[in-house]
This record gives structure tokens, sequence and C-alpha cells, in this order.
């Protein structure tokens, strides 16, 4: 699931006399390099490698989206910790921060550039990783576009590793909406990740793209819709639990409704399945 690339130092400063001591002590430091070069993070609860998780957030902005207008303090695409789908009471981080089913390991704000905020979240019963990242609200464009590199089987950079990740979603607002990118498969047999797009009507939108790039879409969106943090959530759990189709769209509905009182009718209808 993923590649990692480690460059082992050549050790030199052995002044034992016995050759065979020196051997030994070698090969021991090449096995105490390796054991530091993987995080704990990668393995569960089994000692089996972890799956991963992507989520690409494009923090809401009223200036540079083409989005319904919400309060002002609420709008920041620079300001994550605020940001109606990232800080705020309904935001991803602060729900997966609150969540009983996952567990926060690091948070890391990002100095400059497109990515503001990365955090990464372990499910505390399997030992999942998810990997959520903050993008600047005025660079939505390029948060569509990596989203759907992933989406075609591209990696992502985490901790100094390349990693290929086994469910991959977006949540924003829907720039394809507002403008067309150029799609291009990776390879001529595609591996079918599976992504959730939670935006309003990402069907009608990202199944193009999705379908060209060979992506298993698993959640969409029919109409418009609000992309906080208690829908992902649910869709996460339900995942891991090995839901899908009707089930999964039930319970990421039932979540949408339990905080939105949109009515469970309602609820269900805008979320639907391709399987």
């Amino acid at each position: 699931m993923r590649t990692v690339k480690a460059v082992l130092p050549v050790y030199n400063g052995c002044m034992l006399k016995s050759e065979g001591r020196c051997r030994n002590i070698g090969i021991a430091i090449v096995f105490l390099l390796i054991f530091l070069s993987t995080p704990a993070m990668t393995a569960n609860h089994s000692g089996k490698t972890a799956q991963v998780i992507h989520v690409i957030v494009a923090l809401c902005d009223n200036v540079h989206q083409g989005i319904v207008p919400v309060p002002a303090a609420l709008d920041n695409g620079d300001i994550p910790g605020s940001n109606l789908y990232w800080g705020a009471g309904f935001g991803l981080k602060t729900v997966f921060r609150r969540s009983k089913s996952w567990e926060l390991e690091s948070c890391i704000p990002q100095d400059r550039g497109p990515l503001l905020e990365r955090c990464a979240f372990r499910h505390r019963d399997t030992g999942t990783i998810l990997i959520a990242d903050a993008w600047r609200g005025s660079e939505i464009r390029q948060a569509t576009r990596n989203f759907l590199r992933e989406s075609g089987g591209a990696s992502f950079m985490w901790r100094s590793r390349t990693i290929l990740p086994s469910l991959v979603i977006y949540a924003g607002h829907d720039r394809l909406m507002d403008f067309a990118l150029d799609v291009k498969p990776l390879s001529e047999n595609p591996s079918r990740v599976p992504v959730m797009v939670f935006c309003c009507s990402s069907r009608l939108f990202f199944r193009e793209n999705l379908e060209l790039l060979g992506a298993l879409p698993l959640l969409w969106t029919t109409v418009l819709m609000a992309p906080e943090g208690y829908a992902v959530e649910a869709a996460t759990n339900g995942w891991i639990a090995g839901e899908r189709g009707t089930i999964l769209r039930n319970r990421v509905a039932a979540a949408y409704n339990k905080y939105l009182k949109c009515g469970a009718r309602t609820a269900r209808h805008l979320f639907t399945t391709d399987n």
C-alpha cells in the first residue's frame, strides 16, 4: 500500500578487533534503521499494515468560491481554525477530535503554500489511519486536481513516505461547477481506487472524470449539501465496517439528518451510490 525508500549509511565506526563481532553490529544497525524508519502508526492492532484514508478538504471561502454566502467568521479560506469545513463546530477536524471512534495522532500547521494544516487520526478499533488535509480556499482548483489524481491511482507523501491510499475523499465546494479540468488516466489498467465525494451534486459533476480515471465511487451526492465533518465521519466508519451500497448511504444520511434536521427521507435522497 505504500512505497518506502531508505538510504542506509555505511557504518565505518566499528573499532572491534573481531571481524565477526563487527559484522554482527553492522547487521544490528541495519535492522535498527529499518525499524526506526517505520512509524508506529503504520501497524494496526493485529500487527498488519494499516489502511490509509486520505481526506482532501477545500476550506470554505466566500471570496474565491461560488458558494452560498456564510458568516464572515466561518468563511476565511486562509484560517483553518475557524473555517466552516475544518475548525468550526461541525468542521472535519472538530468532529474527528471529538469522535469516540477516532484518536488524534497529530495536527501539523503548514507555514506556507496551498496546504494549511494536516491532521492524522487513528481508528481506535482497527488502527486505520486517516490523513486529513486543509487546503487554502483560494487553492480549490489544485485541491480538486489532487483528489482526481489520487482517484486515478497517484500517491501522496506523508512523513517522508509515498502513500497509496485505500480510500480517497473530497469535501468542500464543487468547483467543477465553475471550471473543467483536463483529466488523463495514469495507466491503461487503473487500480479502481475507492472514492467518496462530499460536495454539491457530485455525481453530476464528478462522475465523468472519475469514470475516465477508473476510480470506484462508493458515495455521491445528488443536490446541494453541506460537506461537514459528521458526514465524512459516518462514511469512514461505515467503510471500515465493510458497509457498501444502500447500507453505507443510509448510515451517512442518518448522520446528516441528525445534525441538520432535514428529515430522514430528504437526507437519504441527498446521497446515492452506484453499488
